[in-house]
């Protein structure tokens, strides 16, 4: 797909799998807003690095995807302040793709069936979780050493968190358990005085 140069806002025209690198060259210096349609499936999946690269698009403030597209290379959000939605179809999360609002509040949604190891660990701009009940485990580390991660909420359905999915989380106050949940919660909050965990 060839792209005029100099535009904010780009809408790509359903039926356009792909962009080239002159495309991409293209669009790099003032693009703001990206629209990506159903048909590319998968974006940059197979790229070894960043497509759109924040050094060369500093501009950019927000992708938006079709629902349909069941995959995304989240090498592409490396560094980048930009906006993006997951669509329905991704079920499987993998390593940083997730959403923080402007409240600091991530929310993995019902049509989420599994996220990956490390999946948001070391996120500075992360206070708060809420996990839907169609996510069984949360893995090891998904959000370990989530340092202003202050609230937590499981939903039922939730069975279990693998080894220190929540380390290093200091400054977590307040916990929801749902009764399914029969693993262990590895943040202790025994010795947080004033905390408190909901059953």
């Amino acid at each position: 797909y060839h792209c005029p140069k100099g535009l904010t806002n780009y809408v790509l025209p359903n039926g356009s799998k792909g962009l080239s690198d002159i495309a991409c060259s293209e669009m790099k210096q003032t693009m703001e807003n990206l629209d990506v349609p159903a048909s590319f499936k998968t974006f940059f999946k197979e790229a070894n690095y960043p497509v759109f690269s924040p050094q060369s698009t500093k501009n950019l403030k927000s992708i938006h995807f079709a629902e349909g597209i069941t995959d995304i290379n989240t090498s592409i959000f490396d560094a980048f302040n930009v906006k993006f939605n997951i669509p329905k179809a991704i079920t499987q999360l993998p390593k940083g793709l997730y959403e923080v609002n402007n409240d600091g509040k991530v929310v993995i949604g019902n049509h989420v069936e599994g996220i990956s190891e490390l999946f948001a660990s070391h996120d500075l701009s992360i206070q708060e979780v809420e996990i839907s009940g169609n996510l069984k485990e949360i893995p090891t580390y998904a959000f370990n050493q989530c340092k202003n991660l202050r609230k937590v909420i499981l939903h039922e359905g939730i069975e279990k968190c693998g080894v220190d999915a929540f380390r290093g989380t200091n400054q977590l106050e307040y916990i929801e358990i749902p009764e399914t949940f029969n693993g262990n919660f590895d943040a202790s909050m025994e010795h947080r005085a004033g905390k408190s965990t909901r059953y």
